[in-house]
C-alpha cells in the first residue's frame, strides 16, 4: 500500500530502499498531482515538484521543498490500479493510475 514521509533519509537529501531493492533509474523535475483526494488531506491538494525513482519493488517520489508537509511518497508497483502510460506527440509523458493507502 501507498506510504507518505517513510521513503526519505533523516537528512531529506534521498531515499530509503529494502535490503535486495535496486533503484532502475531517476527523474528529476518531475510533477505529481493527486486529482481524486476522497480524504481531502491537506498534504495531497495541489500538485508539488520532486524526484521520482523506480526501483524493482516501487515507485518513490521525493518532494523537492524540504519544508512541504509531503516529503515523501512509496506506491509498491504490486498495488498500482488502472495505470495508463501517456506519450504525446507534443507534449510530456505522464503516468497516471490509482493506489490505495495504508490503513
Amino acid at each position: 500500500f501507498m506510504s507518505i514521509n517513510q521513503s526519505h533519509s533523516v537528512d531529506y537529501q534521498g531515499i530509503v530502499i529494502y535490503n535486495g531493492e535496486r533503484i532502475l533509474i531517476y527523474y528529476k523535475g518531475c510533477e505529481i498531482s493527486f486529482p481524486k483526494n476522497p480524504q481531502h488531506l491537506d498534504l495531497l491538494k495541489g500538485s508539488t515538484k520532486g524526484v521520482v525513482y523506480l526501483t524493482s519493488h516501487r515507485v518513490i517520489f521525493l518532494n523537492k521543498d524540504k519544508s512541504g508537509a509531503l516529503r515523501s511518497m512509496s506506491m509498491p508497483l504490486c498495488h498500482m490500479q488502472d495505470v495508463d502510460v501517456k506519450q504525446p506527440l507534443f507534449g510530456a509523458n505522464s503516468i497516471e493510475g490509482t493506489i490505495a493507502a495504508d490503513p
